[in-house]
């Protein structure tokens, strides 16, 4: 299972899930914001969607909120869509 939503350049954040992806990892392209701030910004919002246990891999570019949650809905529908495909319960 491989599912990603946004890009870097459209929406200023990308996260994609991996099957079999080890750790949740954040790379931070705004050299004003420290990776401290970047993760404390955009962990509680992927615990709400139910990502952050999926060992996600985030690209984070400026996001807004708006556009961090609209990621993680698109993200979690298309999780929902492939797990329902692969007769995946939960």
């Amino acid at each position: 299972m491989n599912v990603s939503a946004g890009s870097i350049e459209s929406s200023d954040i990308k996260i994609v899930i991996e099957e079999g992806h080890a750790a949740m990892q954040c790379m931070n392209m705004v050299p004003e914001l420290t990776d401290r701030q970047v993760y404390e910004y955009v962990v509680p919002i992927l615990k709400q969607y139910g990502l952050a246990d999926l060992s996600p891999q985030i690209w984070f570019n400026g996001a807004n909120e708006w556009v961090i949650r609209s990621r993680c809905e698109a993200l979690a529908y298309s999780l929902n869509l492939v797990n329902q495909r692969e007769g995946v319960t939960g």
